[in-house]
């Protein structure tokens, strides 16, 4: 299956075509790889409900107001992304990028059993951090964790897993599992940001006035992100 997503600006929407290959296989992915576009460009967010939300605090509604409708984008394949999280702990993005497609090589693709196939010489990583890419993949198979749309109950499964901290759980569980309730308090950019809005970048005040945002803390993520 082949899918292509466009901007069509006349009609203030997003235009999705998918050339699917003939048989009844085709037919059946449909339902599921739709809900993982519409998972992808956040197609369910209600703009205006986030909007009175966020509104509400005074320092954030120039921003509202500078990007109204702003999504927060998700992840095709949620383990894909978490696995991406993990490589790209303390590298470049480029350095990262290239982890990734050695990995990728190497494994055939980047599912779970992929992973767990590879010798450890096969990870171009440290070997704690293979340990944890292949924790992970085990958990993933066998249920323990699980990218449900919006899931309160990830967070922690991931940092139950050796050598995921918050900041990865947070940001999986933002991006991968699509939950907008999730505020990275502890992410440096975010900080650096909320020290020149707000006036202040301590963890614990942060999350004192983030409580105000939910359940929309991360699309305050993405604001102060666009916010230099």
């Amino acid at each position: 299956m082949t899918i292509r997503v466009s901007d069509n600006v006349s009609a203030a929407c997003l235009r999705c075509q998918m050339t699917m290959p003939e048989g009844k296989g085709g037919l059946e992915a449909v339902p599921q790889t739709i809900g993982r576009v519409r998972r992808i460009f956040d197609v369910n967010a209600d703009p205006s409900d986030i909007a009175s939300v966020l509104g509400c605090d005074s320092a954030l509604l120039p921003l509202i107001k500078r990007m109204p409708g702003l999504r927060l984008s998700g992840a095709f394949d949620p383990f894909d992304s978490a696995v991406r999280v993990i490589v790209g702990q303390q590298i470049s993005v480029v350095g990262a990028t290239m982890v990734i497609g050695t990995m990728a090589d190497r494994a055939g693709g980047l599912s779970p059993m992929a992973f767990l196939s590879m010798n450890d010489d096969d990870f171009p990583t440290p070997a704690a951090r293979a340990g944890t890419i292949r924790a992970l993949a085990e958990q993933v198979l066998g249920g323990e964790v699980k990218f449900l749309v919006g899931s309160d109950s990830l967070r922690g499964s991931l940092l139950a897993i050796r050598g995921i901290g918050p900041w990865t759980a947070d940001y999986v569980s933002m991006r991968a599992a699509s939950n907008p309730d999730v505020f990275l308090a502890t992410d440096l950019g975010v900080k650096k940001r909320a020290q020149k809005l707000f006036g202040f970048d301590g963890e614990v005040d942060l999350r004192t006035r983030a409580e105000a945002w939910r359940p929309y803390g991360g699309y305050v993520v993405v604001h102060l992100s666009l916010n230099d």
